[in-house]
């Protein structure tokens, strides 16, 4: 999954709005320190050794919203939670 459709996955789950999520590539980026182009990460081995599996991204990104909805996730910033329990309350 790119950055960008992650982006957009997580504005979707906790209801907020798209619009300044931009695509852009490693090149436009002023960063100080090189990233590697694929920053992705195999879960196959966690998948195929663990009892408790990892959890497809969405069923993550909605359990930690719920989490953060609840109060169960203690290092949880002020920000996240009200963002999370504004996209709860909303229709």
């Amino acid at each position: 999954m790119s950055r960008l459709k992650f982006a957009e996955l997580l504005a979707d789950i906790f209801k907020v709005s798209k619009a300044s999520i931009r695509s852009s590539t490693l090149d436009d980026m002023d960063w100080l320190a090189r990233r590697p182009r694929d920053s992705s990460l195999d879960v196959s081995k966690a998948k195929a050794e663990l009892i408790n599996k990892p959890l497809v991204i969405e069923e993550a990104l909605r359990t930690l919203k719920d989490e953060l909805v609840e109060g169960s996730l203690p290092a949880a910033t002020n920000q996240l939670k009200q963002v999370a329990t504004k996209s709860r309350d909303s229709p």
